[in-house]
């Protein structure tokens, strides 16, 4: 079964920041971070990963946060205003737990018989830095997820 579920989040984290960091941060590029669960025992599907992770944005952009008058509203406001950027990252394990606490929104993708369960949460947008705690662990580059059906895809360097 897929899903998603949607959190707040404390009000020091990322897209809610006080107003003296709001203009150091008019500088600092802005991003949506997604974090992608990656499992080494049962990976899932590359395009079930793709998939996860365009729900979750998608999940965040039309969430009661995010329209006017939710509490995300003008960090997701700026974002769209300014530039649409996402970077993803992934997360296992407690890494995966920890990012749960940051405010967004995790929509999770099954796969077929034989493949895990692809999860994506994307974070409400916010400058690029100072990264929330958990993130540094993170990895930018994330795995490369098995493609469906056999087929290989390249990746650019």
């Amino acid at each position: 079964m897929s899903g998603h579920r949607e959190s707040r989040g404390r009000r020091d984290e990322p897209g809610l920041v006080g107003a003296a960091s709001q203009r150091q941060a008019q500088d600092l590029p802005w991003a949506m971070q997604v974090a992608v669960r990656y499992d080494k025992v049962v990976p899932p599907r590359q395009v079930d990963v793709a998939e996860a992770v365009a729900r979750a944005v998608v999940a965040l952009l039309a969430a009661p946060g995010s329209a006017p008058g939710g509490s995300w509203h003008g960090a997701v406001a700026r974002w769209r205003r300014v530039q649409i950027r996402k970077l993803v990252r992934r997360a296992r394990g407690r890494r995966w737990r920890d990012v749960q606490e940051l405010p967004g929104v995790t929509v999770t993708q099954d796969g077929p018989p034989g493949w895990g369960q692809a999860a994506a949460r994307a974070f409400v947008p916010g400058p690029v830095r100072p990264s929330p705690s958990p993130w540094p662990g993170l990895r930018l580059r994330g795995p490369t997820f098995l493609p469906a059906y056999g087929c290989r895809l390249s990746r650019r360097r």
